[in-house]
């Protein structure tokens, strides 16, 4: 009798006071613990872009993670890098006039994943661009601030990104950092990829066969030829959009982006298609796109179209763009290109080179001189990096100024090229330097104004010419006049000429001849040669003794239709000219090396 009241007793029963109870639990675990999952979620590095999601549009007051934990950013040298190539792309460091600095970084709404990964890192806030499918991440919180600074510092290199951040740099007294060449070791690549870039494919041939390309889109052509020079392709000239699209088409060469990309990983939307690459051409060369819908083959096709397309991302070179690119359009050798600046256009004769081939490694003497690794090199004026300060000096301050070997040997270099000594009036009496550069030679312009732009007092000028009917453009800058300088002065002036100094022999080092290259050296097919236009033969024989006794150079001197005395460089020593300078050489003026790819 008892059997049937135990069996009662365990039977499921669920009450109406359960349920409500339940429903209640429920509700309470949702208010209280939402912002945990996604908390968890962040940490886990997921998408979570949602109706109801709270982390748009927030104030950067709120963190999602503790910074003293996460600390990944400061052992990972790929992420300060990665970083660096996103804000080339993407970002901009801003300056007020108050003095307030920020950091803003716009991406399409997609890319929300790769924003909540920088947001947790630095804080910050999200927020959705109005009228725009983009977002905008801010930063203005100090700490994090210079934390982003101390990382991103000596990897950026979009030249606007650069002056802007030596403003910010300056601003806190920070050691501006000028970065490195680069190399397919670096992950400033896959951060630019990740605002520029772009994965589709196209028909050829009458609509008959598919093409996989990969694109990289900016203004800057500079950017876009790092792309070219590490992992091949082209380079194409939109001219509506006046700007330079790299491409890759080849499926060796696209295997290779994606070998890259495993070991510098993408971080936006556009990593899901970049995986499909292999994927692409197993159904290729199973000819799918050839066949019916309904064949097997034909499914095949369907499918791997349906996962490519979901893996849709509106990217900064859209399929219009990419169905432009073609071998026919790609730039020359030598063409006229127009780039629009303020106020004018400018045409620049670019020649397409490719230097891939030749490794240029780092010198020792380079890493010696980082300022980022050692304080004791710099105590009083420690704030003299890359910024400029305008206020006056006294004589006693002046007296200080002094070069050490790797600047000193940059100026050896200068003044036997570009550059001059000058008295800025005549009272003066110390002088001062001065350089000069046409406008597409920015880049190199821009290194060697790094260098000395703690000696100088303002910025850069730009300088307006005429050469016969044609306008020309150019940049230069002097330093201050400065008592150290007049040794130099000694050196290289006679009755205010400039002549070649008798001990040149103990002056021209790798650093110097890499300079003196940049600035008068001329590309030949066979060889280099040396415009020393504006010396005496007497000096141009000392010019050329000093190449075959101190670096067993073959050289020569000739005699040009003008009458000027030039040097020779044959091309059996091209390959040692090749070792020692170009280390220390900017990567525009390499060309002159005649690098030719093997």
């Amino acid at each position: 009798q008892m059997w049937p009241f135990k069996y009662n007793l365990m039977q499921q029963t669920v009450s109406e006071n359960f349920i409500n109870n339940l429903l209640d639990t429920i509700s309470v675990s949702c208010i209280f613990f939402t912002s945990k999952v996604k908390t968890l979620l962040n940490m886990k590095n997921s998408q979570v872009t949602k109706a109801f999601n709270t982390l748009v549009e927030t104030s950067e007051a709120i963190r999602l993670l503790d910074l003293n934990n996460k600390t990944f950013a400061n052992e990972d040298i790929k992420w300060s890098q990665w970083l660096a190539g996103l804000i080339d792309g993407d970002g901009s460091f801003l300056l007020s006039k108050k003095g307030y600095a920020s950091l803003e970084i716009t991406m399409d709404i997609r890319d929300e994943h790769a924003l909540q990964i920088v947001k947790n890192v630095y804080g910050g806030s999200i927020k959705l661009r109005s009228g725009a499918k983009a977002l905008r991440y801010r930063l203005h919180h100090k700490s994090g601030l210079l934390k982003l600074i101390k990382d991103v510092n000596g990897h950026i290199r979009n030249s606007h990104r650069l002056v802007q951040l030596n403003k910010i740099c300056h601003k806190y007294e920070i050691i501006f950092i000028f970065p490195e060449k680069l190399t397919f070791n670096n992950g400033w690549l896959s951060g630019f990829f990740d605002a520029c870039g772009s994965l589709d494919y196209k028909f050829i041939d009458n609509n008959t066969k598919p093409l996989l390309i990969v694109t990289v889109t900016h203004k800057l052509y500079d950017l876009v030829l790092e792309f070219k020079e590490i992992f091949g392709g082209e380079i194409h000239l939109n001219r509506g959009r006046n700007c330079f699209t790299w491409s890759l088409d080849s499926e060796d060469n696209l295997l290779k982006f994606l070998d890259y990309v495993k070991i510098f990983p993408i971080r936006s939307a556009r990593r899901k298609r970049l995986f499909l690459i292999p994927e692409f051409f197993r159904v290729y060369d199973l000819e799918s796109y050839k066949a019916s819908e309904g064949s097997i083959l034909g499914k095949v096709w369907s499918r791997f179209t349906t996962k490519f397309n979901r893996s849709f991302h509106t990217m900064s070179c859209n399929l219009e763009n990419i169905k432009k690119i073609s071998s026919n359009s790609i730039i020359e050798k030598n063409i006229e290109i127009y780039i629009s600046e303020p106020s004018q256009t400018k045409i620049l004769n670019l020649t397409s080179t490719n230097t891939s081939s030749t490794p240029t490694p780092t010198p020792s003497s380079h890493k010696n001189l980082n300022p980022s690794t050692s304080n004791n090199l710099v105590i009083w004026g420690s704030f003299s990096n890359f910024a400029i300060y305008k206020g006056r000096i006294t004589t006693q301050v002046s007296e200080m100024y002094q070069f050490n070997n790797y600047p000193r040997s940059v100026i050896i270099g200068l003044l036997l090229s570009d550059a001059w000594l000058i008295y800025s009036s005549k009272g003066a009496i110390t002088p001062r330097i001065g350089f000069k550069q046409s406008l597409d030679k920015f880049y190199y312009f821009f290194k060697v104004f790094s260098i000395f732009s703690p000696f100088c007092q303002s910025f850069p000028s730009l300088i307006i010419g005429r050469r016969n009917i044609t306008r020309t453009y150019g940049l230069n800058f002097y330093t201050r006049s400065l008592p150290c300088l007049k040794i130099l002065h000694k050196m290289f002036y006679s009755n205010n000429k400039k002549v070649v100094p008798q001990e040149i022999y103990h002056y021209l080092d790798p650093v110097a001849l890499a300079h003196w290259t940049s600035g008068d050296g001329q590309q030949r097919e066979y060889g280099l040669v040396l415009c020393t236009d504006s010396f005496t033969i007497q000096d141009v024989v000392r010019l050329v003794n000093v190449l075959i006794l101190r670096y067993n150079f073959k050289c020569f001197i000739r005699t040009n239709n003008t009458g000027h005395n030039r040097i020779y460089i044959s091309e059996k020593s091209m390959d040692d000219l090749r070792t020692i300078v170009s280390p220390y050489m900017e990567a525009s003026m390499l060309y002159k090396l005649n690098y030719v790819s093997k």
